[in-house]
């Protein structure tokens, strides 16, 4: 299936049919659109409501350049990077939004940027060079050794993925003493990303740094998820009963996928059933079919479970789900989960639990709690 937060090298927030009145009762909210289109006549109904559950203010909208996409928006304003750096990014160079974007929710100015572009003899023309930049500005920060110890603990090879200062955390905090008094956090990416979809995540998983000890890991295969939930549910190590001391209070489980199954390995996508499931792809996959497996695990895992995947709520709690299938072999508090196709994640509130904001709208977010 499609992308975690967007389908394509473009941020824009998926279309939603129904209207906005319809989602959102509230009479105010109902005028805070007309606030949105003072600023911003293009908005669609889907991408105010968007606004409007992430808590962007409408006067925003008129700070940013228009050529800044709504999704975009979103990011560099909860991410505290100003108009103003974004605006004279977009001035001073050729890229279009989306880029500067992820450049800049990286720590990448500009001035910073057109030194990495006279240090590799011109500027990148197509996503896989912009990503290989990426990978080069970061890497270049770190020593050989820290990049052998974010390989070993985290399994990471796609630092472009990430910001400077995220993955100094992550070395941080393969110290069990530092930051022990927070909430242990786990995000599992998939190794393949066939549309770069994971490049634009990093705002999601700095704003979890700040009030969680994160952990990050890199899955190719099914068996490396399992295995790393229960690596960093025992991290903190064990009670007198044998129980983790410290079991996660946040898991995200990303990467492309359906109702049915979730990629982490396989570059191609996926057409395939509960009852139509090749044999040989099932390793590098997430499905309905590992029930058991999320079962063996359930004791490392006690708090809130987030869906980054596409359609993984498709149909709703009564239905038969790659959502409903986790929640029901594990015991944590809660499950969040998109019931759409081609949805973004466009932010994240942590109080008073770990809430998603899909581009598909509360309305189309599937919450199971016990």
């Amino acid at each position: 299936m499609e992308s975690s937060r967007s389908c394509s090298f473009h941020k824009t927030g998926a279309k939603n049919e129904i209207a906005l009145e319809e989602l959102v009762h509230a009479k105010n909210t109902v005028l805070t659109a007309h606030q949105y289109k003072k600023y911003r006549t293009d908005l669609n109904e889907s991408e105010i409501l968007n606004f409007h559950e992430a808590q962007v203010p409408a006067a925003v909208l008129g700070e940013y350049d228009k050529k800044f996409s709504p999704s975009s928006i979103i990011a560099l304003y909860r991410s505290e990077i100003s108009p103003r750096e974004a605006n004279r990014f977009l001035a001073e160079s050729s890229l279009n939004e989306y880029f500067i974007t992820l450049y800049l929710l990286r720590g990448i100015s500009s001035h910073r940027y057109k030194f990495l572009v006279r240090s590799v003899g011109g500027s990148p023309r197509s996503p896989e060079q912009h990503a290989r930049l990426m990978r080069k500005a970061i890497g270049a920060h770190f020593t050989k050794s820290q990049k052998s110890h974010l390989q070993k603990t985290y399994n990471l090879s796609c630092l472009e993925r990430y910001s400077i200062p995220l993955l100094e955390e992550l070395l941080l905090n393969r110290d069990p003493a530092h930051n022990e008094e927070r909430p242990a956090a786990l995000v599992i990416l998939p190794k393949s990303d066939w549309n770069g979809t994971f490049l634009e995540d990093v705002d999601i998983y700095q704003a979890i740094s700040k009030k969680y000890k994160l952990f990050a890991y890199e899955a190719r295969v099914r068996s490396e998820v399992f295995g790393s939930i229960r690596t960093f549910g025992l991290y903190h190590g064990k009670t007198p009963e044998g129980d983790p001391q410290k079991p996660l209070e946040l898991l995200i489980l990303a990467g492309h996928g359906s109702a049915f199954a979730l990629n982490l390995g396989d570059e191609e996508r996926l057409n395939a059933t509960e009852e139509n499931f090749p044999y040989a792809l099932q390793s590098r996959y997430l499905s309905l079919l590992d029930e058991e497996r999320f079962r063996r695990v359930a004791p490392f895992v006690t708090g809130t479970v987030l869906l980054f995947s596409c359609s993984a709520g498709e149909g709703g709690e009564k239905a038969r789900n790659l959502a409903t299938s986790i929640f029901t072999a594990f015991s944590c508090k809660r499950l969040i989960a998109p019931e759409e196709e081609k949805i973004n994640v466009l932010a994240i509130d942590l109080d008073p639990f770990p809430f998603p904001l899909y581009s598909c709208g509360k309305n189309r977010t599937l919450i199971l709690e016990r």
